[in-house]
């Protein structure tokens, strides 16, 4: 993770040849037969089939919250982790952030600068999946320091909204570990997951991102299944067949657009660990 101490916007340069290796090297540590996945399998993806217009973009209830963005920082960092629903919110979701909050004190950044969204949030409730040394399947509580919300629609909406309204337009990097949506009717417009199983398509996260200033770089890395399609966010409305967007954009991503991720586990072993996000953050 070195590289976060340069400037973020010189990271589009290579963008496309670290992402592809990312995918390759995912892709090889698990053989999958079918890339689709059921709409029962929400281990490490889910497949979709609604196309997302812009007046349905639009139609969504999102209530606003208010993000106070830090003014002492240079970077503003967003994570937005977990699963959609506790079933399959697996305790390697919660400790990639921790091992992210890790990351960002050991390059000299403030975690507790950064707004943090898991899963259910902050109120104590139960909703943590993993294996206890029986294997048998728990439950538990988000143990997360400086976390500020739930992984809701409303609140990554909201840290979108606030980027874009900043008084201070410094560079951004936003960083998502969860599930993915694979869309079948269009896997150029696949979907994030988040809590209470709201989903996100490339073409309506494309349009949160043209509301941010042209000149305010952005970098993002997710660690979903079929998260490649989000490399679309390069291209004006998240569309490969538009031109590239003004914005500088650019993105990690821990496989192509038609396959599954690996690595979303309730085992407790971090040891263990062969992810996307584990091998990212080590480099």
């Amino acid at each position: 993770m070195k590289w976060m101490v340069a400037p973020l916007w010189g990271l589009c340069i290579g963008a496309i040849g670290v992402a592809a290796y990312g995918a390759v090297a995912a892709i090889d540590q698990q053989t999958w037969s079918n890339p689709v996945r059921s709409t029962q399998d929400f281990w490490r993806g889910r497949l979709f089939t609604q196309s997302y217009s812009p007046e349905y973009l639009y139609q969504r209830n999102i209530l606003l919250k208010n993000i106070d963005l830090p003014s002492q920082v240079n970077t503003y960092f967003g994570v937005v982790a977990g699963g959609g629903a506790p079933s399959y919110n697996e305790i390697a979701l919660e400790k990639n952030v921790l091992y992210f909050q890790r990351s960002l004190t050991e390059l000299g950044f403030s975690p507790e600068l950064a707004h943090l969204f898991f899963a259910s949030g902050n109120f104590g409730e139960p909703t943590v999946r993993y294996l206890d040394e029986n294997g048998d399947e728990q439950f538990k509580a988000a143990e997360i320091p400086n976390l500020d919300g739930g992984a809701t629609l409303d609140n990554t909406y909201s840290w979108f909204q606030a980027l874009a309204q900043a008084d201070k337009p410094c560079p951004a990097f936003f960083y998502f570990t969860g599930h993915g949506e694979y869309n079948e009717e269009n896997e150029d417009n696949n979907g994030l997951i988040l809590w209470e199983e709201a989903s996100v398509s490339v073409s309506e996260m494309a349009g949160w991102m043209d509301a941010l200033p042209a000149d305010q770089p952005f970098v993002t890395m997710m660690a979903q299944c079929y998260s490649g399609s989000f490399a679309n966010l390069i291209y004006e409305n998240g569309d490969p067949e538009q031109p590239v967007a003004l914005h500088t954009r650019c993105g990690f991503f821990a496989t192509v657009a038609s396959r599954p991720s690996v690595g979303c586990t309730p085992a407790v072993n971090e040891a263990d660990y062969k992810d996307y996000s584990s091998s990212f953050l080590q480099d």
